[in-house]
């Protein structure tokens, strides 16, 4: 999809830098292709030339009023007073923010104003592998986030996703909007009967998220309250996967270590499913509980076309290895690191052999 954005600011030095960044910070999902103008004059010649704009971006200072712009509905605000969020009837954004957050806002703000054409979704989904804890406390989260940094080092573009009710990405990653705004995001997109294409959703998807500037990976951040998790149906988990898929290679989903319905749903989309262990005794017990259960709903269904794999985490003094069966793939061992806090523990895993049957 290419947008088609226009600059208009008498700071030709800063409109200059700001669409370096925008056509640097493109992808093959979202295109920006910018057009600028130091004074409304030039603007004018262009719009006489019969070119159109998908938005434009105007300084309060040289677009005074509408009445010059054919379509009002393309033009946004530039201000310079973060707590103004409209001018003249119109969307307003601040200028003085860091760039990333402005793309956000352009993304956003394309994706209202573009409709059923701007289905942008690639032609093949990425990869999905979603990451269940034999129990509590096993190192689920921290297993799944250095998944998602070692395939952010190998060049893809990657999503950690987490529907956890008590996740806190934000922790480790520079994260964008809460899962509690997401989810308001696709019922707003759902409420319109979704007769609009997954392009204008995507869109919105992709002007929410945030792309950590150390790893790479992008996310969203936890939900605002643990109890906007439990609105959630399990059919609009896997879809918002499968829609997320379309705009990353790899999405690496976290969930919660029980079976239920969401789970049931994440096995129809997902390419691995990979439960965690500490090797405990307890742990050992739930994970054996929980493969023979996914390997009977899938006998049931015939559904689950993806793969089931076996990861011990080996920060525990005690951890003890069980005998998979047949259908489990045995991934290896996520390696002990001491004397470390999570966000650097994630960080070192981009090295972790574990990772490497899941590359493929």
């Amino acid at each position: 999809m290419i947008v088609r954005l226009g600059l208009l600011d008498r700071d030709e030095k800063y409109i200059k830098l700001l669409s370096a960044y925008f056509n640097e910070h493109s992808d093959s999902s979202f295109q920006i292709e910018s057009y600028l103008f130091f004074d409304i004059e030039n603007y004018r010649k262009f719009q006489k030339n019969g070119k159109k704009l998908d938005l434009l971006l105007a300084s309060t200072e040289l677009l005074v009023d509408t009445e010059s712009v054919e379509d009002t509905g393309s033009v946004v605000y530039l201000t310079e007073d973060s707590s103004i969020k409209t001018w003249n009837d119109r969307p307003a954004v601040c200028k003085y923010q860091r760039a990333d957050k402005l793309l956000m806002s352009v993304r956003g703000l394309a994706a209202g104003r573009l409709g059923e054409g701007s289905n942008f979704s690639l032609g093949t989904k990425g990869g999905i592998i979603a990451f269940m804890g034999a129990a509590g406390g096993v190192g689920t989260t921290t297993s799944a986030m250095g998944c998602a940094c070692r395939m952010a080092m190998l060049g893809k573009s990657v999503l950690y996703f987490s529907v956890q009710q008590n996740a806190r990405p934000e922790s480790v990653f520079q994260s964008g909007a809460s899962m509690s705004d997401v989810y308001y995001a696709y019922r707003e997109w759902k409420s319109m009967g979704s007769n609009e294409g997954f392009g204008k959703l995507q869109l919105k998807l992709k002007s929410m998220v945030n792309e950590d500037s150390e790893s790479g990976v992008a996310s969203f951040k936890g939900f605002d309250l643990p109890l906007d998790a439990l609105d959630i149906k399990a059919s609009e988990i896997s879809e918002l996967v499968e829609v997320l898929s379309g705009l990353y290679d790899v999405v690496v989903v976290d969930i919660e270590s029980r079976i239920d319905d969401m789970t049931i749903e994440l096995l129809k989309c997902v390419d691995w499913m990979v439960m965690i262990s500490d090797g405990s005794e307890k742990a050992n017990y739930n994970l054996q509980r929980l493969s023979v259960s996914i390997n009977e709903l899938n006998n049931q269904t015939g559904r689950f076309s993806g793969q089931i794999g076996y990861l011990y985490n080996k920060f525990g003094s005690s951890s003890q290895r069980i005998t998979p069966e047949s259908y489990i793939t045995d991934l290896g061992d996520i390696p002990r690191i001491i004397n470390s806090g999570m966000n650097e523990i994630v960080r070192n895993l981009k090295n972790s052999e574990a990772y490497v049957l899941l590359e493929k």
